[in-house]
Parts: C-alpha cells; structure tokens; sequence
C-alpha cells in the first residue's frame, strides 16, 4: 500500500516537471499532447502566450492569446460564446484532422474546425505575430494560404498587425471586431467595429444595429473625417474587388508593437507598446469629440466644437424643433424646392461626395490640408438671399478693414507722440541739470562790453584788488559783476545781495572750496542746514577743521599750511564787509607764519543787516578795531 502511494507521487512528480517544461520552452502543441488549465504555449519570441485564463472575480474561463509581459491585454478569446464553468479536467487538444477542440469529460465545449485539406502531421503552433495556426509539418510552405486554420480569420475585441477586417458583398464573408461584455466577461458586447460598403467604404462602429461612429468616405488616400495621422488605415494594406474595399489589414512592423482594440464602452483605441517600461501607451481613441458622434446634430445640422452651440443649420435651412435641445430632429429647408423656378446650388466648403435623400452627421474640419466644396440644392429665393447677403458682408467686411487700419494708425501715432514727448522732457529735465550745475555762467566779451558801456567809468561803482566793478544794464534788468577788460571775475554773494569787498568774499569762497573740494552752492550736510561756509566755521570752532579737507588730497598736504587757507577763508567769508581784511592783507597772512585771530560767520538765515553792525563813532577815534572769537 505504502509502496502504490509512493509510485503515485514518483509519477505525479513527473508529469509536473514535463508539463512545466512544456509550458516554458515549447510553441507547438502535437496531436499526441494537451494544455489543461495553468499550462501555456509561448511564442518563439517570449511576446505571447496562449492558454486557459479568468478575469476578475468570475467563475468563468477561456481560452485566450495574451502579451507574456502585461498578461491583462488579452488580444484573441477561442470560446467567447461558451465559457468554462468548472476549469478541473477541461484541456485543449489537436485531432489527426487538425480541428482544435476544448473537452471535458468527453464533452466539447468548443471547437474549431480546418479548411477540409488533408494533413499527414497537424501542429498548433503560436506565431510571433499572435497567430495561433494549425499548418501541416510535413509541407512545404508556412504563408498564410498554408495555414489549415488560424486565430487571424476570427477576431476578437483586437486587431493586430496581420488581421484583416472583411466586407465581401460577393461572398457574404464578413470579419469585423466586437467589443467584450465588461472588463471582466470576454463575452461578445454590444459593439462592434467594421466596414460598411453601402457607396463609398468607410469604417463604422455600430451599438446593436444602430450607427454610432464613422470615419468618413474612403478617397483614396485616406478616411475623409479622420485626420491622416489618426487614420485607422495608416501603414495598411487595402484589397478592393470592383472598386470596392472589402478587405484591410495593417502591416506587420517588427520594430513597433501596436494594437488597436474595440473597448466595452464603444470606444475604439490604438495602443502602442512602451518596451523598455512593458506598458501600453494610449495613441488615440475613436470617437474623439461629440461631433464624432453619427448624426450627432441631426439632418442638414452642421457640427462644430469651435463653437457654442456646436450645431447649427446650413444655409436656407432651419431648425425642425427649436425645442429640442439636443438637436435629433435636426434643420428642415425654410423654402420648399420648386424646379420650375430655376433651383440652383449653393457651395458649401468641406466636402467633394454626392449624397441622396437627408444629408446627416456632417461637422466642420479645420487645419485640412485640402479643401472640398459641397453643393447644397436650394430655391431660387434662398439663392437670391444668399448673394444679397454675401454682398452685404462683403460691404460690412470693408469698413471693418478701414477701422482697423485707422485704429492701427491712431495707436502708431499716440505712441510717437508720447515718446516725443519723453524725449522732450527728458532733454529739458537734463539742459535744467547742467544750468543748475553752472555755478559760474561765462559771458561773451561783447555782451559785457554792450552792458558796461564799454567799461565807461560812469558805471564802475568800485574798485579792488581783482580789478574795477562795473554795472551791468542788459535787457532792462540791473545786475553787479566784477570783471576787467580781458576776464569778467566770479562774484558770489549771500542771498544774492551784493556787498562791499565782493571780491575778497569771493576769494574767500574759492580757498574754502578748493580746500573742502565741494561747491558753496547747492552744499548739503546732514546733520544741519548751513551751507559750506557755515560748515566750514562749525568744524573750525570745535577745532576740526582739517576734516574739512578733500579727501583726494590725503597724505599730499602740509597741515600748516592747508589750515591758514582755511583760516585766510574764513576771515574773507566774515558777514560785515568791514571785518574782511583787504585782498593786500591777507595775501600777507597767507605768507606770514604768525598766527591771527578773526571774527565769525553766520548761517545766511539769519536776519542781521548792515545797519546792526553800527561800530560806536567815538571809540573809532584813535582806537583799532579787533575781531573777537565769539558769536554776536
């Protein structure tokens, strides 16, 4: 007994490792061999693997071609109409005839017969293309007309490069993709994917029996409402029988894996497979926007997705049911047709076909790269109307032109204008800059000249150590400069106020800025608001005097001597005419090494007058006059 139980196990072992062998390294199946559930063949190029399979949580099984690297993209179902319940002692097996048949327990589920040629040796062999195929090992040629059946000439919800779609009216044959139930149930659905020959071929996509997609006239080199590089038929291969499409297929490209599959929605999508990552990426789906949608705005209804509402009438049409909101009923004509008064037709482009009966499912395709024109048949009336109202478009199309080109105009020269105006601004802004920074204006000799008479004696109004001061009468307006014949002197005064010893204030100015390096006009300190000359007392009083100094002429200066300029300065700067020394006398204190003492300098805001400084007439005689240190 034990021994029974032992051998039992042996040969258990065996057949586990045969058959997982077999399920690994073998793409034919041997009329003498079964695949039952858990085994698989594999094609030569590891891409697909056929086998018995389940989806989700159903209880049901089937029989089914898979991509190896994503086993959820079930490409081909065998039995789809007859799922398996229970999946213990079900197998798949190739009879000496070379039928397939899926039993159990003697009962056939499914089964798949040849093309009636005797075969001395049938195989099942899976094709690197996802071809399952029985062929005859013992002949010579492995084309497709060899094959004594095949998963090709049964499509299930995809198609893959080799499938042909067929629509023979000759023969009645018919091969067309249906969609799955759900997800879940590979079960035929409710939609499916074919062509339609009724006039010019086009591919279709129907729910039931109904319309609901399709992809335009076949012309010739492509689908009229697709765009090329959406065109189902790209890199394929059509058969037509008397001007008819009956048979197409996509060439088979080793490089690219592609397949195109009906989903159980009704959508229709390429995929392209991604290899380095193993995944599927979506290229496009059919259809692609409402107006996709068959008769999606009813009949001689026009869709749009540029625009809002997305249907609208052709010309002398209106429509049916204002009521209706989604548009069915589509536009009825607004004048009825009457041959005998002269009908003509009126060009609509978009189109190139001729259409009987309602014109429907008609949209809008911007970005063609040709273009066609559609005659629509119309009443003498509407055809009237529509060159008036060409005519008055054309009339309303010619003012907008010529407002647009003023508008255009009026923008150009606003623009101009206000740079000018910057422009001119900006040139006053700088010419003001540089006249305010011109400390000391030059004057021709001529105008001073013209102004003082030529230097008559009866406009000089004093003299000094820099030359004669004269008067000035130019253009009505009185002003006081010094100069001499050859070079008119600077003249600086406080508030403008001119004042005796004008010149040795100015000479005062000059030592106080050559020092400092900084102009008395327009100087600006931030700890109060004196000007430099102001400063330049304040330094000296709290014996700072040499922070005065420019700083360019660090380390090149004899402090001595810089600090009696500052002082010479500040005697010539003194409010008081009367306190300035005489340009003679302080030339010889620059030049003396002794030291002096001088008076003071106020801000120019104070309110002190000449006639404030009234030196007592009885201590002048025979006394001197001394400058104290003090403020007064």
């Amino acid at each position: 007994m034990a021994c029974c139980h032992f051998t039992t196990i042996l040969y258990t072992i065996f057949l586990a490792v045969i058959f997982l062998e077999f399920s690994i390294g073998t793409d034919t199946l041997f009329p003498n061999q079964t695949i039952v559930h858990g085994q698989t063949l594999i094609s030569q190029s590891q891409m697909f693997e056929v086998g018995f399979f389940s989806r989700g949580a159903s209880a049901n099984n089937f029989l089914g071609i898979w991509y190896r690297n994503t086993p959820d993209v079930v490409c081909w179902v065998a039995n789809r109409n007859s799922p398996i319940r229970d999946p213990e002692g079900v197998f798949l097996a190739i009879d000496r005839n070379g039928s397939l048949v899926i039993s159990s327990a003697g009962r056939v589920i499914w089964s798949a017969n040849s093309s009636g040629r005797v075969a001395s040796n049938p195989i099942l062999q899976l094709l690197d293309t996802g071809n399952l195929v029985v062929v005859d090992e013992g002949g010579e040629s492995s084309s497709q007309e060899s094959y004594i059946w095949q998963s090709f000439d049964y499509p299930s919800d995809t198609r893959l490069p080799g499938i042909h779609l067929v629509d023979d009216p000759d023969t009645g044959q018919e091969k067309y993709l249906t969609a799955w139930r759900n997800p879940d149930d590979p079960s035929p659905g409710n939609f499916t994917y074919r062509i339609e020959n009724q006039g010019l071929a086009e591919l279709v996509i129907f729910q039931g029996t109904t319309k609901k997609y399709r992809s335009g006239q076949w012309n010739g080199l492509g689908f009229t409402g697709v765009p090329p590089s959406l065109s189902p038929g790209f890199n394929s291969d059509f058969k037509f029988k008397n001007d008819v499409l009956v048979s197409m297929f996509e060439i088979y490209n080793y490089s690219i894996f592609a397949r195109l599959t009906i989903e159980p929605s009704g959508f229709v999508q390429r995929y392209s497979m991604n290899k380095k990552k193993d995944t599927w990426n979506l290229v496009f789906t059919l259809p692609r926007d409402p107006c996709d949608n068959y008769g999606q705005c009813g009949p001689y209804g026009i869709c749009s997705t540029d625009k809002t509402p997305i249907c609208e009438c052709l010309k002398g049409f209106a429509p049916k049911a204002q009521q209706d909101w989604d548009w069915s009923s589509g536009c009825a004509r607004i004048r009825p047709l009457n041959c005998g008064d002269g009908d003509g037709f009126i060009g609509v482009p978009g189109g190139c076909l001729i259409w009987y009966g309602d014109l429907i499912d008609i949209r809008e395709v911007y970005g063609a790269d040709s273009k066609q024109i559609v005659y629509i048949r119309l009443p003498v009336s509407e055809l009237e109307f529509d060159n008036n109202l060409q005519k008055t478009e054309r009339n309303k199309k010619m003012p907008g032109k010529v407002r647009l080109i003023l508008a255009a105009a009026g923008v150009f020269f606003f623009c101009l204008i206000c740079c000018a105006t910057l422009v001119i601004r900006r040139l006053k802004r700088r010419a003001r800059r540089k006249s305010q920074d011109l400390e000391l204006p030059l004057f021709k000799l001529s105008m001073i000249a013209a102004a003082t008479n030529s230097f008559s004696s009866g406009n000089m109004i004093g003299e000094g150590g820099f030359g004669p001061v004269y008067k000035q009468e130019l253009r009505e307006v009185i002003k006081i400069l010094t100069g001499q014949k050859e070079l008119s002197g600077l003249k600086y005064a406080i508030d403008g106020k001119f004042s005796v010893k004008s010149d040795v204030f100015s000479m005062g100015v000059l030592l106080l800025e050559i020092v400092s390096g900084k102009r008395n006009r327009g100087f600006n300190y931030s700890n109060h608001h004196h000007s430099l000359l102001g400063h330049a007392w304040l330094l000296w009083k709290e014996n700072k005097d040499l922070e005065l100094i420019d700083e360019c002429l660090n380390d090149t200066f004899v402090e001595s001597q810089v600090k009696r300029c500052i002082q010479v300065g500040l005697l010539c700067v003194q409010r008081f005419p009367e306190d300035r020394p005489v340009s003679a006398f302080h030339v010889r204190k620059c030049l003396s090494a002794s030291e002096w003492i001088f008076g003071f300098f106020m801000e120019g805001s104070c309110n002190n007058s000449a006639e404030n400084h009234t030196p007592d007439t009885e201590s002048n005689k025979g006394s001197i006059t001394i400058t104290e240190l003090e403020p007064r």
